[in-house]
């Protein structure tokens, strides 16, 4: 297969990935608050804003130093990014993002030790504004 039409497939399905991705979004409810909206606003915009992004770089010239781990690395991100966002009622806020940020750290390449230490102090912060001063509910890790 040659590069163009394989860079082809992969930007297709990156917009597949992208598009379930939109749908799920579109699930989350944003309640009509008397200062805003609600939470579930925010996924919505990031997923318009990425399909934006993405529908962009569908039309721009193919560059041909692509790397074949540059598109499993990214083709990886959206899949980390995906599947807890579809398992969020189960598997609860914290691991989702505990998951997402440590896998973002790994591509950022920042060394173990920091990333680990990051993540927690990312996840504390994360915790403190939303739950405790913007008194949003997370969802948590439904076993049952």
């Amino acid at each position: 297969m040659n590069k163009v039409s394989e860079i082809f497939l992969i930007r297709i399905a990156i917009l597949l990935i992208l598009c379930v991705y939109f749908y799920i979004s579109i699930q989350f409810s944003s309640l009509s608050m008397r200062e805003g909206y609600g939470a579930g606003l925010f996924p919505k915009i990031i997923s318009f804003f990425l399909l934006l992004f993405l529908i962009k770089d569908f039309f721009s010239p193919i560059k041909k130093n692509i790397s074949k781990n540059d598109n499993a690395t990214l083709a990886i991100f959206l899949i980390i990014v995906l599947i807890p966002l579809y398992f969020i009622d189960q598997l609860g806020m914290h691991l989702t993002l505990t998951i997402f940020l440590i896998y973002l750290n790994h591509v950022l390449k920042i060394p173990i030790l920091k990333n680990i230490l990051l993540t927690s102090v990312s996840i504390i912060v994360i915790h403190f504004l939303f739950v405790e001063i913007f008194h949003l509910s997370f969802p948590r890790i439904n076993i049952y």
